[in-house]
């Protein structure tokens, strides 16, 4: 009967050790998140409240109020 494949894992894991260790190793760790303080108007102007608004009258595209 043939072994399943996370019992060859393991006999390769034993028998090239090396191997696995570059795998872990390769692993890493999440840093830690800055978190930045914006402002009211910063996140208004990321929003895009203060982007023009175009609407379309008589065929000619105009400011909006």
């Amino acid at each position: 009967m043939n072994p399943t494949m996370k019992g060859q894992l393991k006999n390769l894991a034993k028998q090239h050790p090396e191997l696995v260790s570059k795998e872990l190793e390769s692993r890493q760790k999440p840093g830690s998140h800055h978190t930045e303080r914006l402002s009211n108007w910063e996140w208004k102007e990321l929003m895009g409240q203060f982007e023009q608004t175009l609407s379309r009258r008589n065929g000619a595209l105009r400011r909006g109020r």
